[in-house]
């Protein structure tokens, strides 16, 4: 009777640590939350209206507290050549906009290149 009691219990009790334990092996392979990678892309969606921008790469993960996002835009090779870094840092300011996550909780890149093989 004492084993079967332990049995069931143990079985009660499993599913805590193993969603534990798949949390976080999720964040030690670097394995992006589906909310955040879909609220990147969601971010993303009016960014890519403009003139000039052509397609995007987006990397996302978590690890710990921080949610590191790397955004990799392939532009024409004349884009923002008469405004410059400000239409940049606009274009970035736009889609930090886009995202819930608080500033001090993540590691946000945007980078553009008009050679579509550095992404």
């Amino acid at each position: 009777m004492d084993s079967t009691l332990l049995v069931v219990l143990t079985l009660g009790f499993m599913p805590v640590p193993a969603g534990i334990v798949y949390r976080a092996m999720r964040e030690v392979l670097m394995m992006a939350p589906s909310r955040l990678d879909r609220e990147v892309r969601e971010a993303m969606a009016p960014v890519m209206q403009r003139p000039g921008l052509e397609r995007f790469e987006s990397y996302v993960a978590k690890t710990g507290r921080v949610h590191n996002i790397e955004i990799h835009i392939v532009t024409t090779p004349d884009f923002a050549s008469g405004s410059g870094i400000a239409e940049l840092d606009r274009i970035r300011e736009e889609i930090a906009e886009g995202l819930s996550i608080p500033a001090e909780q993540r590691w946000f890149t945007v980078s553009f290149t008009a050679d579509p093989r550095w992404l």
